[in-house]
């Protein structure tokens, strides 16, 4: 359990170097002051106003981003040969107060994080100035793709493809077409035998899952081409974790990505199967 009290130097204990390497006990001693972490997190984005302008003006938004990305960092640190993190001791030989210690380890990752997002912005608007006008695309959903999302949503059981596939495939790519139904279909949709997808489809019970959709669906709506996105639907079709979808991906990074990959394989089968544009 999460707790905003001061961290102490046993607390923080294995995350330092010196200590023999425990992934379990990493993952736990960051969970165990994640309120304290998100604040010293919080208190550097607040106060870059370029990059909370990027985000709407929301500074806590930006703030999850950018503890997301931070816990990815730091477990990449702690866990990297010479395992843990250094601590500089005082000219008393003491190592100081452990919560000021901590609070600057987090509002550094802090920095950093806004620091790749400026320098991403710079490469982004760099490709832009070099890049020609581009000439108007034709819109990929022509009448015979509509007439195919049509009749797939008429008779998604026979479509061909399985409703998981077809299910996320509709929420990436046109969203206010998921509607219970399909949800249903797709939660006891049970895989043939020998199918690479396995037998297991949705992990969540129908309802559970129908009102996850459509709080993402609230979210995300027009923006479900970003990893954030595609991380919760993850999170929502492919889990049963109980937390949020950045406590998900911190605690289990693994899991996250194989289910994100997942998703995304099926969107993808969905699309090529009915000769429907790719999410």
């Amino acid at each position: 359990m999460s707790s905003d009290a001061r961290p102490t130097w046993p607390d923080l204990a294995p995350l330092l170097r010196g200590t023999q390497l425990d992934r379990d006990a990493v993952w736990a001693a960051i969970e165990r002051h994640a309120e304290f972490t998100y604040g010293a997190v919080r208190r550097v984005i607040a106060g870059a106003r370029d990059v909370t302008a990027r985000h709407d003006g929301n500074a806590d938004l930006a703030a999850r981003e950018a503890l997301s990305w931070s816990i990815d960092r730091l477990y990449a640190r702690v866990v990297k040969p010479p395992p843990g993190l250094p601590v500089s001791a005082r000219r008393d030989g003491s190592p100081g107060d452990a919560a000021a210690w901590y609070r600057l380890v987090w509002a550094n990752l802090a920095r950093d994080w806004c620091k790749a997002q400026r320098r991403q912005w710079r490469r982004e608007e760099a490709l832009d100035d070099a890049r020609p006008p581009a000439s108007p695309e034709p819109d990929p959903w022509d009448d015979a793709a509509l007439r195919g999302l049509q009749n797939l949503l008429a008779r998604p059981e026979r479509s061909g493809v399985s409703a998981t596939h077809v299910l996320t495939y509709l929420a990436l790519v046109k969203p206010d077409r998921v509607d219970a139904r399909l949800v249903d279909l797709a939660t006891t949709f049970i895989a043939s035998a020998g199918s690479r997808s396995g037998a297991m489809g949705l992990v969540r019970p129908s309802a559970e899952t129908w009102t996850l959709l459509q709080r993402w669906r609230d979210t995300h709506d027009g923006a479900t081409d970003t990893s954030r996105a595609r991380i919760t639907l993850a999170w929502i079709l492919r889990s049963q974790d109980d937390g949020d979808p950045a406590t998900w991906k911190a605690r289990a990074p693994a899991d996250a990505r194989t289910a994100t990959v997942t998703v995304g394989k099926w969107a993808i089968r969905c699309a090529d199967a009915l000769q429907l544009p790719r999410a």
